[in-house]
Protein backbone atom coordinates (compact mmCIF):
# COMPACT_ATOMS: atom_id res chain seq x y z
CA UNK A 1 0.00 0.00 0.00
CA UNK A 2 1.43 3.28 -0.85
CA UNK A 3 0.07 6.38 -2.61
CA UNK A 4 1.47 7.78 -6.46
CA UNK A 5 4.34 9.57 -6.02
CA UNK A 6 4.85 12.56 -8.10
CA UNK A 7 7.70 12.12 -10.18
CA UNK A 8 9.34 14.57 -12.10
CA UNK A 9 10.66 12.91 -15.33
CA UNK A 10 12.90 15.91 -16.63
CA UNK A 11 10.64 16.50 -19.90
CA UNK A 12 9.55 20.12 -19.83
CA UNK A 13 7.30 21.83 -22.27
CA UNK A 14 8.07 20.71 -25.10
CA UNK A 15 10.53 18.21 -24.57
CA UNK A 16 10.45 14.49 -25.80
CA UNK A 17 10.67 11.75 -23.43
CA UNK A 18 13.16 9.39 -24.94
CA UNK A 19 12.12 6.04 -22.72
CA UNK A 20 11.68 4.65 -19.12
CA UNK A 21 13.57 1.67 -18.04
CA UNK A 22 12.30 -0.06 -15.40
CA UNK A 23 14.75 -2.55 -13.10
CA UNK A 24 13.60 -5.42 -10.74
CA UNK A 25 13.06 -4.46 -7.20
CA UNK A 26 15.35 -7.80 -6.18
CA UNK A 27 18.28 -6.91 -8.32
CA UNK A 28 18.56 -2.80 -6.58
CA UNK A 29 17.71 -4.49 -3.21
CA UNK A 30 20.61 -6.65 -3.50
CA UNK A 31 22.65 -3.64 -5.30
CA UNK A 32 22.38 -2.06 -2.16
CA UNK A 33 22.76 -4.88 0.68
CA UNK A 34 25.71 -5.47 -0.60
CA UNK A 35 26.62 -1.69 -0.42
CA UNK A 36 25.69 -1.72 3.19
CA UNK A 37 27.94 -4.53 4.05
CA UNK A 38 30.64 -2.79 2.73
CA UNK A 39 29.90 -0.03 4.51
CA UNK A 40 30.52 -1.27 7.73
CA UNK A 41 33.98 -0.91 9.41
CA UNK A 42 36.18 -4.29 9.76
CA UNK A 43 37.39 -3.70 13.35
CA UNK A 44 35.21 -2.64 16.03
CA UNK A 45 37.27 -0.02 18.49
CA UNK A 46 36.03 1.83 21.05
CA UNK A 47 34.82 5.46 20.10
CA UNK A 48 35.23 6.29 17.03
CA UNK A 49 35.50 3.58 13.94
CA UNK A 50 37.74 6.50 11.48
CA UNK A 51 40.33 5.27 9.35
CA UNK A 52 38.43 1.94 9.33
CA UNK A 53 35.59 3.47 7.01
CA UNK A 54 36.89 3.06 3.37
CA UNK A 55 34.08 4.92 0.84
CA UNK A 56 36.12 3.10 -2.22
CA UNK A 57 34.85 -0.02 -1.08
CA UNK A 58 31.15 1.25 -1.23
CA UNK A 59 32.03 2.78 -4.24
CA UNK A 60 33.44 -0.05 -5.64
CA UNK A 61 29.68 -2.06 -5.35
CA UNK A 62 28.47 0.42 -8.00
CA UNK A 63 29.72 -1.11 -11.09
CA UNK A 64 30.09 0.81 -13.84
CA UNK A 65 30.75 4.00 -11.54
CA UNK A 66 34.49 5.14 -10.53
CA UNK A 67 36.16 8.13 -9.23
CA UNK A 68 37.67 10.65 -11.92
CA UNK A 69 41.46 10.31 -12.17
CA UNK A 70 43.34 12.39 -9.91
CA UNK A 71 41.04 12.21 -7.01
CA UNK A 72 40.71 10.34 -3.76
CA UNK A 73 38.27 9.63 -1.14
CA UNK A 74 38.44 10.35 2.95
CA UNK A 75 35.88 10.22 5.42
CA UNK A 76 35.52 12.39 8.46
CA UNK A 77 33.79 11.58 11.38
CA UNK A 78 31.96 13.41 14.27
CA UNK A 79 31.15 11.93 17.50
CA UNK A 80 29.38 13.04 19.99
CA UNK A 81 28.82 10.09 22.82
CA UNK A 82 26.72 7.01 21.27
CA UNK A 83 26.04 9.74 17.88
CA UNK A 84 28.51 10.03 15.32
CA UNK A 85 28.18 11.59 11.89
CA UNK A 86 30.19 10.87 8.74
CA UNK A 87 31.47 13.40 6.15
CA UNK A 88 33.11 11.98 3.07
CA UNK A 89 34.72 14.09 0.53
CA UNK A 90 36.25 13.75 -2.59
CA UNK A 91 40.10 15.52 -2.57
CA UNK A 92 42.77 15.42 -4.69
CA UNK A 93 45.76 12.83 -5.21
CA UNK A 94 48.51 15.24 -4.47
CA UNK A 95 46.95 17.32 -1.76
CA UNK A 96 47.82 17.52 2.40
CA UNK A 97 46.10 14.67 4.11
CA UNK A 98 43.33 16.28 5.92
CA UNK A 99 42.68 14.94 9.99
CA UNK A 100 40.10 12.61 9.47
CA UNK A 101 38.43 13.16 13.78
CA UNK A 102 36.33 16.04 13.95
CA UNK A 103 36.61 17.81 17.72
CA UNK A 104 33.44 20.23 16.52
CA UNK A 105 30.66 19.96 14.10
CA UNK A 106 31.69 20.59 10.62
CA UNK A 107 31.66 24.11 9.24
CA UNK A 108 33.87 25.79 6.39
CA UNK A 109 36.71 26.14 9.29
CA UNK A 110 36.78 21.91 8.85
CA UNK A 111 36.23 21.41 5.58
CA UNK A 112 39.49 19.73 3.99
CA UNK A 113 41.73 21.58 1.47
CA UNK A 114 40.43 21.52 -2.02
CA UNK A 115 37.78 19.08 -1.33
CA UNK A 116 34.29 18.90 -3.32
CA UNK A 117 31.22 16.49 -3.05
CA UNK A 118 32.29 13.28 -3.95
CA UNK A 119 29.31 13.08 -6.67
CA UNK A 120 30.96 15.73 -8.52
CA UNK A 121 33.81 13.17 -9.10
CA UNK A 122 31.85 9.85 -10.43
CA UNK A 123 32.47 8.85 -13.23
CA UNK A 124 30.44 6.53 -15.13
CA UNK A 125 29.07 4.68 -18.59
CA UNK A 126 26.14 6.99 -18.68
CA UNK A 127 23.33 3.86 -18.54
CA UNK A 128 20.22 3.92 -16.68
CA UNK A 129 21.57 1.50 -14.48
CA UNK A 130 24.63 3.51 -13.62
CA UNK A 131 22.20 6.50 -12.32
CA UNK A 132 19.99 3.85 -10.27
CA UNK A 133 23.61 2.91 -8.68
CA UNK A 134 24.55 6.86 -7.98
CA UNK A 135 21.11 7.47 -6.58
CA UNK A 136 22.45 4.63 -3.99
CA UNK A 137 25.58 5.38 -3.72
CA UNK A 138 25.21 9.00 -2.99
CA UNK A 139 22.94 8.55 -0.20
CA UNK A 140 25.76 5.26 1.34
CA UNK A 141 28.22 7.60 1.65
CA UNK A 142 26.33 10.54 3.12
CA UNK A 143 25.88 8.59 6.20
CA UNK A 144 29.70 6.20 5.77
CA UNK A 145 29.82 6.81 9.70
CA UNK A 146 27.11 7.91 11.11
CA UNK A 147 25.66 6.02 13.96
CA UNK A 148 22.45 6.15 16.03
CA UNK A 149 20.99 9.52 16.26
CA UNK A 150 23.19 10.53 12.81
CA UNK A 151 21.94 7.52 10.74
CA UNK A 152 18.51 8.27 8.95
CA UNK A 153 18.81 7.05 5.52
CA UNK A 154 20.26 3.67 6.81
CA UNK A 155 16.57 3.11 8.50
CA UNK A 156 15.14 2.82 4.96
CA UNK A 157 14.78 -0.24 3.26
CA UNK A 158 13.74 -0.34 -0.26
CA UNK A 159 9.62 -0.88 -0.66
CA UNK A 160 7.72 -2.85 -3.50
CA UNK A 161 4.50 -2.48 -2.91
CA UNK A 162 3.54 -5.21 -0.16
CA UNK A 163 0.64 -5.08 2.03
CA UNK A 164 1.55 -3.10 4.96
CA UNK A 165 0.12 -4.61 8.27
CA UNK A 166 -0.08 -3.10 11.79
CA UNK A 167 -2.94 -0.86 12.31
CA UNK A 168 -4.62 2.08 10.27
CA UNK A 169 -2.62 3.51 7.38
CA UNK A 170 -3.24 6.83 6.62
CA UNK A 171 -2.32 6.80 2.15
CA UNK A 172 -2.15 10.08 0.17
CA UNK A 173 -3.51 9.70 -3.50
CA UNK A 174 -3.43 6.25 -5.85
CA UNK A 175 -1.54 3.55 -5.97
CA UNK A 176 1.44 3.81 -8.44
CA UNK A 177 0.72 1.11 -11.34
CA UNK A 178 4.27 -0.28 -10.47
CA UNK A 179 6.96 -0.55 -7.88
CA UNK A 180 9.65 -0.91 -9.44
CA UNK A 181 12.59 1.54 -9.24
CA UNK A 182 12.62 3.68 -12.23
CA UNK A 183 15.14 5.70 -14.82
CA UNK A 184 12.72 8.60 -17.04
CA UNK A 185 15.29 9.81 -19.42
CA UNK A 186 14.32 12.90 -21.58
CA UNK A 187 16.28 15.75 -23.09
CA UNK A 188 16.79 17.47 -19.49
CA UNK A 189 17.84 15.34 -17.75
CA UNK A 190 17.47 11.80 -16.00
CA UNK A 191 15.35 11.20 -13.11
CA UNK A 192 15.50 7.90 -11.17
CA UNK A 193 12.50 6.86 -9.03
CA UNK A 194 12.06 4.52 -6.54
CA UNK A 195 10.26 3.47 -2.65
CA UNK A 196 11.41 3.11 0.65
CA UNK A 197 9.89 1.88 3.57
CA UNK A 198 11.44 3.44 7.18
CA UNK A 199 9.78 3.14 10.92
CA UNK A 200 12.58 5.82 11.77
CA UNK A 201 10.06 8.31 14.08
CA UNK A 202 6.86 7.13 12.05
CA UNK A 203 6.55 4.38 10.21
CA UNK A 204 6.10 6.12 6.28
CA UNK A 205 6.67 5.27 2.66
CA UNK A 206 8.93 7.30 0.81
CA UNK A 207 9.21 8.41 -2.89
CA UNK A 208 12.26 9.62 -3.80
CA UNK A 209 13.04 11.07 -6.96
CA UNK A 210 16.23 12.22 -7.80
CA UNK A 211 17.11 14.64 -11.20
CA UNK A 212 20.30 14.39 -13.10
CA UNK A 213 20.88 17.81 -15.24
CA UNK A 214 21.95 16.82 -18.47
CA UNK A 215 25.65 17.22 -18.72
CA UNK A 216 26.02 17.58 -15.10
CA UNK A 217 27.85 14.28 -14.41
CA UNK A 218 25.97 11.84 -11.36
CA UNK A 219 25.26 15.27 -9.10
CA UNK A 220 21.91 14.86 -8.54
CA UNK A 221 19.06 16.84 -7.29
CA UNK A 222 16.82 14.45 -4.69
CA UNK A 223 13.06 14.83 -3.33
CA UNK A 224 11.55 12.96 -0.87
CA UNK A 225 7.82 12.80 -0.85
CA UNK A 226 6.00 10.68 2.10
CA UNK A 227 3.12 9.42 0.69
CA UNK A 228 1.96 6.77 2.91
CA UNK A 229 1.88 7.22 7.14
CA UNK A 230 1.66 3.86 9.52
CA UNK A 231 0.45 3.57 12.68
CA UNK A 232 4.23 2.70 14.90
CA UNK A 233 7.34 3.47 14.84
CA UNK A 234 10.64 3.94 16.42
CA UNK A 235 13.38 5.99 17.90
CA UNK A 236 16.71 5.13 18.49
Amino acid sequence: MAGECPVRTGVGKGEKLVAVVSFPLKRVKALLAKARRAAEPTEVEEGLGLGLLDGLKVLGVFSPLRLRKGWRMITQQYSDGYNSSGFTWAVPVDGPRPDLFLTKWPDESTRPEGAVATMAVVEGDGTPWSYVCASLLGRELAELGAEWHGCDWSAHELHGGAELRGGEWTVVGPRPGSYAPSVSLGEEGVTVTFWTYSGLGQERIVCHTDFFRAGGGYEFEATARVIAHGPGGYVF
